[in-house]
This record gives C-alpha cells, structure tokens and sequence, in this order.
C-alpha cells in the first residue's frame, strides 16, 4: 500500500485534468463561445498527462503502473462518450503520458547519477 501513496497527487492531477477542466466551457457561458478558450481547454489536457508524467518519473523512476492508471482513469468518458474518436484522444493522452514519462525518466537517471559522483567526491 505504500507503493500506491506515492501515485496519489498525479492520480488527483489527471482526474481533474479528465473530469474538471472540460467543463470550464459549460459554467462560464462568457467563455463558452471563445475559441481561444475552447483551444485552451484542449490544450491544458493533454500538457498535464505529459507534465505530470514528467515530473512523476524524475522523482520515482518509469513506472507503467501510472501509464495505466491514467488509461483507466480515461476508460469513464470512452464508455460515456461511445464514439471512437474519443478513444483515439485517449490514446493520445496515453503517448503524451508515455512521452513525459520516458523523458522524466531520463533527467532523473542523469541527476541522479551526477549526484552520486557528486557524493563520491
């Protein structure tokens, strides 16, 4: 269970991500016919499955454990929305999450490596 504490802030980051940021359109009816808004919504998601993917793997390593918890958080609005474009964005949320992981994976190796010739010296 201890494992699992560590993915509880990104899980609450995505989750909002998924679940919270498409609604901003619909509660500010002034905001709902920006097309700049509209993009800006499109644009928040897809940069937190890659920031937050980043930032988990420089602090903890890869892990596909979190590539799979964001798919499943994602499964909820595939079986709402029943259309397949809507697992495509999915996917495309899953290789932003991949990219941001693999890539936070490889900061984190080089820092932590320059720290331990650090501590070594």
């Amino acid at each position: 269970m201890e494992k699992f504490k560590v993915f509880i802030p990104y899980i609450i980051i995505m989750a909002a991500a998924f679940y919270v940021i498409p609604f901003i359109p619909a509660v500010f009816p002034s905001v709902k016919e920006s097309f700049g808004a509209n993009l800006l919504v499109s644009l928040i998601i897809p940069l937190s499955c890659l920031v937050s993917a980043f930032v988990f793997a420089v602090r903890n390593k890869m892990s596909f454990i979190y590539i799979f918890i964001v798919l499943i958080l994602y499964i909820p609005e595939v079986v709402y929305y029943k259309t397949p474009s809507v697992a495509v964005v999915g996917f495309i949320y899953l290789i932003f999450s991949f990219i941001g992981m693999y890539t936070g994976d490889n900061i984190g190796r080089t820092i932590r490596s320059r720290d331990k010739k650090d501590n070594k010296e």
